[in-house]
């Protein structure tokens, strides 16, 4: 008979190996969020992509996230402005990193912070390059290089098993397109606005339990930008489960912000559960607005708006794993352009019609 003897080392390392990822990775610790999310009509295709991941270790929570965002965007000027019609095709990246703290069972802190670089919606993208055409002959041009940094902290304090109370504050600092024109007198190159824009804003959450089949929870908002007034944001969701399988959701929204800006905004949704396993969800949307104010020229003010939005969504869940998908159409109308400034985005700011469409992917080890 052979006898075969294997080195004690090939089996202690494996069993290390082994160790060193339970170490790193603790069961049922470790969560993976993954989704992408789009928004296409005839001439604008924006397409964002987010991987999350996140590890309780203790008390506390970490949480890192990284994104990409593709513009594709058909730049077609207004009569007059003496631009030529061109495509544009820009990408944006943003990193994020979060911490909570259970101070106590009922008591948590949390702080993050986000980076981004490149533009971070398709209307910037749109005015960049009707100011790059217009201007890039001046002297103090300068090629848009647009990024932000944000940061926020806040509580969650569980008041009792009915009761929660959430807290926050953010402040964020963009750099965006310095706006550009010629004098009429003078005919000097002058900058309208400073590159920079900061951001202040702070808001608190109130989460009830009613019963068995109500949650609700009400949040107030107030927002300042530079050169701007307080913007103050009353919010309302109701979730009220009608049966053991299907559930109503309600929101409704108002914001207002001198001197001239408000906004009114609501939705319902209905959630129903098929299966154990499977849900399907049907919603619709409504918003409202007077028209943007502005403290740059670069994020030329929109005038007001009024959409409405009609999704359809499936969630399946089985053990760690879910995934959800959903489709939607988003319905945008603008009114007139009255500012004679403003005409030159005419075609910018007219009315559309999005297909919005987004999966998800959440796992957990």
């Amino acid at each position: 008979m052979k006898y075969f003897f294997i080195p004690a080392c090939l089996l202690v390392a494996p069993l290390q190996g082994q160790d060193l990822f339970k170490s790193v990775f603790p069961a049922g610790a470790s969560r993976v969020d993954s989704e992408v999310d789009g928004i296409f009509s005839s001439d604008i295709k924006v397409v964002s992509f987010t991987t999350r991941f996140q590890q309780q270790r203790g008390k506390t929570l970490y949480r890192f996230g990284v994104g990409r965002t593709d513009h594709d965007v058909d730049y077609a000027p207004a009569p007059g402005t003496f631009t030529l019609p061109e495509s544009l095709r820009e990408e944006a990246y943003n990193v994020e990193f979060g911490v909570q703290h259970d101070y106590r069972p009922d008591l948590q802190f949390n702080l993050s912070a986000t980076y981004s670089d490149g533009f971070t919606d398709h209307r910037s993208l749109w005015i960049s390059e009707f100011y790059r055409q217009s201007f890039q002959f001046l002297p103090s041009f300068e090629d848009p290089d647009p990024l932000s940094f944000s940061t926020s902290t806040g509580f969650e304090w569980d008041i009792s098993s009915k009761h929660k109370l959430v807290g926050s504050y953010s402040f964020s600092r963009a750099r965006i397109v310095s706006g550009n024109a010629i004098d009429p007198v003078t005919f000097d190159d002058v900058v309208i606005e400073e590159p920079y824009l900061n951001t202040h804003s702070g808001s608190l959450r109130w989460e009830t339990v009613i019963g068995n089949r109500i949650r609700t929870q009400q949040t107030f908002q107030v927002s300042r930008v530079d050169a701007r007034e307080e913007r103050f944001q009353f919010r309302s969701d109701w979730a009220l489960g009608l049966t053991d399988k299907l559930t109503l959701r309600l929101q409704a929204g108002v914001a207002d912000e001198d001197p001239a800006f408000e906004a009114y905004y609501g939705g319902v949704s209905l959630a129903y559960e098929v299966t154990p396993h499977w849900q399907i969800d049907l919603g619709y949307r409504r918003y409202e607005d007077t028209g943007e104010i502005t403290a740059s020229n670069f994020n030329t003010a929109a005038p007001g708006l009024s959409s409405a939005e009609y999704t359809i969504s499936a969630l399946y869940q089985t053990g760690s794993t879910s995934v959800r998908a959903s489709l939607g159409i988003f319905d945008s109308d603008f009114d007139p352009i009255t500012n004679p400034e403003n005409t030159v985005f005419a075609n910018l700011f007219r009315d559309r019609e999005f297909v919005t469409a987004r999966i998800a992917f959440t796992r957990t080890f």
